[in-house]
C-alpha cells in the first residue's frame, strides 16, 4: 500500500511541471501566432474602399453667397462684384441701380432664379431688414476608386483614392469653362474663383486625394488626421 501511495504520489509531482511546461508552450504558441499574424496585417483595395468613400462623403461643398435685396457697399459683398453680373447674364436675378452702381444696387431673384436656386438640396436663406443672404451649395464630391495602399508598418497606411466634381444646375453656371464666365474679364473671372465659388468642375477630371489610416485592436482600420 505504502509503495501504491509512493507511485501514486511521483505521478502526480511529475504532471504538474508537465501541465505547466504545456501551458508554457500554448503561451508561446499563441504569442508566435499573433506575431506573424500581424507582421501579415494589410489594408486591402476593398477594405480601403468605404474609408475613403466616407472622407469623400464628409468634404465640403464649394458654395456661392450672395444677397437679394437692397445691396450696398461695404457688406460682405459689394455692388460691383461679378456675380451679380454672372448670375443676371444666367437670368436667375435682375440687377437695378440706384444711384451709383458702384455703391449701391437692387437685386432680385427672377422667377426662374427662385425655380433653380431654392430647388438646390442644402440651400439656405437668412432674412434680414432690407436683404435676404443665400447660401447655395455649387456641387458635391463623387468618390472614383482607391487609386492603391501604401502601409506603413502593420497598423498604419496610406490610402490614395480619386473622386470628380458632380456639380448642380447653380454650379454649371458657376462652371470656369461654361460660356457665360468665359465671355467676362480676366479679372472677374478670378474673382468669381477667389470669391464665389466658381471651378472648373466640367473638365477638372478626377482629382487625386489621400488619407491616412490606422488599425487598432477594438476598431480595426479607421481614417486618422494626416
Amino acid at each position: 500500500m505504502f509503495e501504491e501511495d509512493l507511485e501514486l504520489e511521483k505521478k502526480q509531482s511529475s504532471i504538474i511541471p508537465m501541465a505547466l511546461i504545456a501551458i508554457l508552450l500554448c503561451a508561446i504558441g499563441y504569442g508566435v501566432y499573433y506575431v506573424i499574424h500581424d507582421s501579415q496585417r494589410k489594408l486591402t483595395v476593398e477594405e480601403a474602399t468605404p474609408l475613403a468613400q466616407a472622407a469623400v462623403t464628409a468634404m465640403k461643398a464649394p458654395t456661392l453667397e450672395f444677397h437679394t435685396g437692397t445691396v450696398v457697399y461695404g457688406m460682405k459683398e459689394n455692388p460691383s462684384d461679378p456675380h451679380f453680373k454672372l448670375l443676371a447674364k444666367a437670368g436667375l436675378v435682375t440687377v437695378k441701380p440706384v444711384g451709383d452702381p458702384r455703391l449701391k444696387i437692387n437685386v432680385a431673384l427672377t422667377e426662374k432664379g427662385k425655380a433653380l436656386i431654392e430647388g438646390v438640396p442644402g440651400m439656405t436663406k437668412k432674412a434680414d431688414k432690407d436683404t435676404v443672404d443665400y447660401l447655395v451649395p455649387l456641387a458635391t464630391h463623387k468618390f472614383n476608386k482607391v487609386e492603391g495602399v501604401t502601409m506603413q508598418g502593420t497598423t498604419h497606411a496610406i490610402v490614395g483614392y480619386s473622386w470628380t466634381w458632380e456639380p448642380n444646375d447653380l454650379g454649371k453656371v458657376l462652371d470656369s469653362d461654361s460660356p457665360l464666365v468665359k465671355s467676362m474679364g480676366s479679372y472677374e473671372r478670378q474673382t468669381l474663383i477667389d470669391k464665389y465659388g466658381a471651378k472648373f468642375y466640367g473638365s477638372a477630371g478626377p482629382q487625386k486625394t489621400r488619407l491616412a489610416a490606422e488599425f487598432t485592436s477594438g476598431k480595426g482600420w479607421a481614417l486618422t488626421q494626416q
